[in-house]
């Protein structure tokens, strides 16, 4: 989606994988279209992505769009698996992480200690899968509470030992 569109994280990894292996040709893939998600995102795969050759690593996001798109969590499921099930068929030895990132209507549920179902939904694939994700929410609350302040997310936070126990 345009999470992966824009200049962002996307660029950052790109940069930084290329700092760290400086004698690697890496060819990237951008394939982000804005206010996608996985149920999309995974018919598109094999001609946007796939089709390109060989594809080593795969991050894939989808939690803010398939949200926004309210999509239910049967096709939450079912559109990251069939990104992840296509992208395995295609390189068994391909690497995949999924990431989760935060946009305004999560802000309450994380207030309220409560991790939203997409988020949920998309980590059922990653356990079954075995890959690695990254909560992108997770870290900016603990950024957060290392702040102590989170005036962009407009939540108060106290200090505690327990970084995932801070919203008051």
């Amino acid at each position: 989606g345009s999470i992966t569109e824009m200049d962002g994280w996307r660029n950052m990894i790109e940069r930084q994988l290329q700092q760290r292996f400086p004698y690697t040709q890496f060819e990237w893939v951008e394939a982000g279209i804005g206010s996608t998600g996985t149920t999309p995102g995974s018919f598109r795969l094999q001609h946007d992505i796939l089709s390109k050759g060989k594809v080593d690593l795969l991050f894939v996001e989808a939690a803010v769009n398939d949200d926004t798109n309210r999509f239910s969590a049967l096709e939450q499921v079912r559109g990251m698996e069939g990104e992840v099930r296509h992208a395995l068929e295609s390189n068994p030895e391909m690497d995949i992480v999924m990431l989760h990132f935060i946009y305004d209507p999560f802000i309450p549920m994380i207030a309220r200690r409560q991790m939203p179902d997409v988020i949920l939904n998309h980590e059922r694939v990653a356990n079954h899968y075995l890959i690695p994700s990254i909560n992108c929410l997770v870290l900016i609350l603990v950024d957060c509470v290392l702040k102590k302040s989170c005036y962009r997310l407009s939540i108060n936070v106290k200090k505690t030992d327990n970084p995932f126990l801070i919203l008051k």
